[in-house]
């Protein structure tokens, strides 16, 4: 206990030496989240996310939680830089893809929409996944505080765990 107490503590010294910045990362996720999730449009232009469904007090709860999560990741990841403290990138990129395809999802059609050169170059029809999509957004939070956890405790230990973990005899990649 003793431990999870004191990651806490050095997590919320790492917030609070950077607290201005936390706090325009969090205003700047809500802003970019409420209009992707089409809470309001561009003034004077009417540029935005037609939703093809009501707006809920969960939907509200969600967006401000992935702006809390993905700012904090992001100050965590940026003292981590700063401090050179060792990491695996291959880990962070991955993650990052995965969320840049999930991203892709448009909340009109409820599609996935892979754009080429200004064109839609395909379209996946994803409609049957929206009576899914309260667990969806359940397990993508979940993922997301696994991630901040991960990133703070090797703050914390100054040790990569990930990189901790051996590859099988099998594996193409080599020993580290």
């Amino acid at each position: 206990m003793k431990k999870k107490e004191n990651l806490l503590k050095h997590t919320w010294s790492i917030i609070k030496s950077n607290k201005k910045f936390f706090l325009i990362l969090f205003a700047g996720a809500i802003v970019l989240y409420s209009f992707l999730y089409g809470l309001w449009k561009i003034p004077f232009i009417g540029f935005g996310i037609d939703r093809m469904s009501l707006v809920g007090a969960g939907d509200y709860f969600f967006i401000l939680g992935i702006s809390a999560l993905i700012s904090l990741f992001v100050i965590l990841w940026g003292h981590e830089r700063k401090n050179h403290i060792q990491s695996n990138a291959v880990i962070g990129t991955t993650g990052g893809g995965i969320a840049a395809f999930a991203a892709g999802i448009c909340p009109a059609c409820q599609g996935i929409v892979l754009v080429a050169l200004g064109a839609t170059f395909l379209s996946i029809p994803t409609a049957f996944l929206v009576p899914y999509l309260g667990l969806i957004k359940t397990f993508s939070i979940g993922l997301l505080i696994l991630v901040v956890y991960i990133k703070a405790d090797n703050l914390y230990t100054k040790t990569c765990k990930t990189c901790l973990i051996p590859f099988s005899k099998g594996s193409k990649n080599k020993e580290r």
